[in-house]
């Protein structure tokens, strides 16, 4: 199986749980902006930052997608992937 169907397959899985999760908050769309541009701030942060310790976290559209859907539990998993 093609690389790019299990990304998006996994995406879409991500997507729904995320849609089922928000949708309980009292504001589910400002809850969900909120989450996602946190990730975002912390991903730009987190890459400048690794980069002093030689470590780089590339901005692409994947990192932006993982960042924006799981916020900044997100952006830790891939910080944690970098030293594995």
């Amino acid at each position: 199986m093609p690389t790019y169907i299990v990304f998006c397959i996994f995406c879409l899985i991500l997507i729904i749980l995320n849609f089922n999760y928000y949708k309980k908050t009292k504001r589910p769309f400002a809850s969900f902006f909120i989450g996602g541009m946190s990730g975002f701030i912390f991903l730009i942060c987190c890459s400048y930052l690794l980069k002093y310790f030689g470590l780089n976290i590339l901005i692409n559209y994947t990192t932006i997608c993982i960042s924006f859907l799981l916020g900044i539990p997100g952006v830790i998993l891939m910080s944690v992937l970098l030293f594995i």
